[in-house]
């Protein structure tokens, strides 16, 4: 495995899994402890935590794809949530 440097060039593929990993990551942090989906997104978080250091060493996760879909299926469920009042 190629190890990343600060020299060494992103792919965009790459720098756009990354940029989208870190925000869904700060997005579910947020997420209230009361939320019926905290627990869950605590999962989802972990595991965008984990592709992000894999991301940064130069690696693009196989499931990468179904995780961001995963994390912003649960925003939105979070979202409606609020929106209803439901916390």
């Amino acid at each position: 495995m190629r190890i990343q440097t600060e020299d060494a060039p992103v792919s965009d593929s790459r720098r756009y899994y990354l940029e989208q990993t870190r925000q869904l990551a700060a997005r579910l942090e947020r997420l209230s402890a009361d939320s019926g989906y905290a627990h869950r997104a605590s999962g989802i978080r972990g595991a965008l935590l984990r592709a992000m250091e894999q991301l940064e060493s130069g690696a693009i996760p196989a499931d990468i794809s179904d995780l961001l879909q995963a994390a912003f299926a649960l925003l939105v469920k979070a979202a409606r949530q609020i929106e209803a009042g439901d916390t």
